[in-house]
């Protein structure tokens, strides 16, 4: 008798893990309370495999996202997914990495990021046009949501075969990195930059309270455009080194 009864409670677990697997991804979308800032064209395939295509947010185009469950994280205590996103995108990025979600809340890992700097500068809203060249690259090693950032979070940024072109100067920054992390809520950041025009470094530090502190400063090098030397008296002296600092702070 209890052989029959374990038999039954195998088939039916067996038989509701199948009908859950197999759910149309579509179907599951339409109960879940996206962000109105999200939009996709159409959905296909299940829980297992899911694909979703011609993606936005806002107005960006994110192109296609792929996912596939990872069942190994159940026995773990976490539900994850491998991610795969980027195709036709009209930014032209790249994105691979797991989301997933467990009793601490929601967590990202080993997610790896690629696209050209020029998408971001055509984003953004400033007085002077500005063009970047080159490709960003983030990694994102772990990062543990908590209201209102994170809990914790490491990873790096790096900016290779930089460039920045606007109408009054063009600079070849070859290659800028910069390392953040995220402890309780305080989101920190440093890096540096060097090349033959122009050498740089900063940090900065994001509180939960949307308070933030930057220091910067920035050197003219030996290949550093003579049109532009003119301009750097309205800076202010350089110390002792040659760099131009910049300190700011305030609230976001």
């Amino acid at each position: 008798m209890k052989r029959i009864i374990l038999l039954a409670m195998l088939f039916i677990l067996t038989f509701s893990v199948s009908i859950v697997t197999h759910l149309p991804v579509a179907l599951v979308l339409d109960k879940l309370p996206l962000p109105k800032e999200l939009t996709y064209q159409s959905a296909s395939g299940s829980i297992w495999n899911a694909q979703l295509n011609d993606v936005y947010w806002q107005n960006l185009s994110l192109g296609s996202i792929y996912s596939q469950m990872q069942w190994s994280s159940l026995f773990k205590g976490r539900v994850e997914v491998l991610v795969r996103a980027g195709r036709n995108s009209e930014l032209g990025y790249s994105l691979k990495g797991y989301a997933g979600g467990s009793i601490k809340g929601w967590y990202a890992r080993e997610v790896f990021a690629s696209l050209p700097a020029k998408s971001v500068t055509d984003q953004l809203q400033l007085p002077i046009p500005i063009d970047g060249q080159g490709t960003l690259d983030l990694t994102l090693r772990d990062y543990q949501y908590q209201a209102p950032y994170c809990a914790y979070a490491t990873g790096t940024l790096a900016w290779t075969s930089a460039q920045v072109t606007s109408p009054f100067l063009s600079l070849d920054l070859e290659q800028a990195i910069a390392d953040f992390s995220c402890e309780d809520n305080t989101i920190t950041a440093s890096g540096d930059q060097s090349s033959e025009q122009v050498s740089a470094e900063f940090e900065a530090t994001l509180a939960s309270n949307g308070q933030y502190q930057t220091a910067a400063k920035f050197k003219p090098e030996a290949q550093f455009p003579a049109n532009a030397r003119g301009q750097l008296s309205w800076l202010g002296a350089p110390d002792a080194q040659g760099y131009y600092a910049f300190d700011y702070a305030g609230r976001l």
